[in-house]
């Protein structure tokens, strides 16, 4: 999943959106493309795209209230998130927020995900995206970030020419073989002891 809205116009001025989030939006539907090539997988792989993220998360609550199918029956969720350019300090490897708090993010890494830890947990990432809605209700639910913190956060200059464009292909290739294997497993995401939102 990954959230297609963003600030809008303020005071006249057009905020873009381009990494927050068009990037994880080019995410979800690339890796929808790319997926949609292959044979069916094992499990059933729900492609969401979610409104008002920016305004309170409504799009993913109205999810979390009317699922397609039984929120018991969904495995996990991976929400895109600002993936269009890498972080200066940690260049190699995406963050996936709430490490800590289930397995799904090691055993990710265990099957070729250049993922881990949120380096940035003062800033509550967690709980600030679409993920959330679904973790308060039992889902294994994380964000998949590169850099959060970018100049270009909520400002004017969120446009597609300030985005790494061959970095962004980079995350989406590096990651659509840990998911197929995902989609393709019996594996189910559990949180750690006292992890659970």
């Amino acid at each position: 999943s990954a959230h297609y809205d963003h600030v809008g116009v303020k005071d006249g001025v057009l905020y873009p959106g381009a990494n927050d989030d068009a990037s994880g939006t080019a995410a979800v539907l690339e890796f929808a493309r790319m997926l949609g090539r292959e044979k069916a997988p094992k499990r059933t792989i729900i492609f969401a795209l979610f409104g008002c993220e920016e305004q309170g998360g409504h799009g993913s609550k109205l999810f979390q209230n009317r699922p397609p199918v039984p929120l018991a029956d969904i495995a996990a969720n991976l929400q895109f998130e600002m993936i269009g350019l890498p972080d200066p300090n940690h260049p190699k490897t995406l963050m996936l927020t709430g490490w800590e708090r289930s397995n799904l993010g090691p055993t990710l890494k265990a099957e070729g995900a250049e993922l881990g830890p949120d380096p940035y947990p003062e800033q509550n990432f967690f709980q600030r995206s679409d993920n959330y809605a679904l973790a308060v209700k039992g889902v294994v639910a994380h964000t998949v970030s590169a850099w959060p913190l970018t100049p270009t956060y909520h400002q004017p200059t969120d446009t597609i020419e300030n985005l790494d464009l061959g970095f962004m292909t980079q995350v989406i290739q590096s990651l659509i073989g840990p998911i197929q294997w995902l989609a393709n497993s019996d594996f189910r995401p559990e949180w750690n002891p006292g992890m659970k939102p």
